[in-house]
């Protein structure tokens, strides 16, 4: 195969890098969730771990959370490192949990097996 066949094959498969995202509403404000790069799983996964290995199912919600959200149809996080504390007092069941939720669904990320990891 010629190198330029490569290129095109190459570039049709990087260009493809399209991302989901759905528009979540909480408290009448439209927050952007989207589909987690391989970059930002590195980055919540790397703040879950704990020293034993394994993931805090905390930092893994709040730190996914962080990493997902966006102003709508900006690349501006909607949330920062600065909102941990406060986002791990949510409650269960609240905007949190909506959040993750939606985030798991268009990651395809398996909370599951992030802890046994």
């Amino acid at each position: 195969m010629s190198k330029i066949d490569r290129d095109k094959l190459r570039g049709k498969v990087l260009n493809s890098n399209k991302f989901n995202s759905e528009t979540v509403e909480i408290s009448g404000v439209k927050i952007e969730v989207r589909q987690t790069t391989i970059s930002d799983r590195s980055f919540y996964m790397e703040k879950a771990m704990s020293k034993t290995g394994q993931a805090n199912p905390l930092d893994l919600q709040v730190y996914t959370v962080i990493a997902s959200c966006f102003y709508p149809g900006t690349n501006d996080k909607f949330f920062t490192e600065e909102d941990y504390e406060e986002l791990s007092k949510a409650y269960t069941g609240s905007y949190i949990d909506i959040l993750f939720e939606t985030t798991q669904r268009l990651s395809n990320l398996d909370v599951g097996e992030a802890k046994k990891n």
